[in-house]
């Protein structure tokens, strides 16, 4: 369906997203507009970001090892442990940094497919 409507995402990460949005989108058609930060840029609301928190953050994911959901988890709560802030201050400007979206899938799930190098350059340049 997304070939038919002209996408040229990969087939690989496409089936890997898929059971991340199937659940937050009510159709198909949903899928460009809720998925679409891992095949392209994006653009962060300036607003919604904290760079105290995006430094933060992306030192904390730098040491994540291996690349895992596991990983990604226990390093953004021991940040907000560090930070003394709880998830719902500090997981925020991190969505909105890599999404380009205040909604998304997981946000650990979100990170593991974008990959490091790609979630840690978006981190750095919001």
């Amino acid at each position: 369906y997304l070939r038919e409507q002209g996408s040229d995402w990969p087939e690989e990460r496409i089936r890997a997203a898929a059971p991340l949005v199937q659940e937050k989108i009510g159709r198909l058609g949903e899928f460009a507009g809720f998925a679409g930060f891992l095949f392209h840029d994006v653009e962060p609301d300036p607003s919604l970001l904290d760079e105290r928190i995006l430094v933060a953050a992306a030192d904390a994911l730098s040491r994540a090892e291996p690349w895992s959901v596991e990983a990604i988890e226990t390093s953004l709560k021991q940040l907000c442990d560090e930070l003394g802030e709880k998830p719902r201050t500090v997981y925020p400007p991190i969505r909105v940094a890599v999404t380009g979206s205040k909604v998304s899938p997981g946000l650990y799930e979100s990170l593991e497919l974008l990959g490091k190098d790609v979630a840690l350059k978006r981190l750095g340049r919001a």
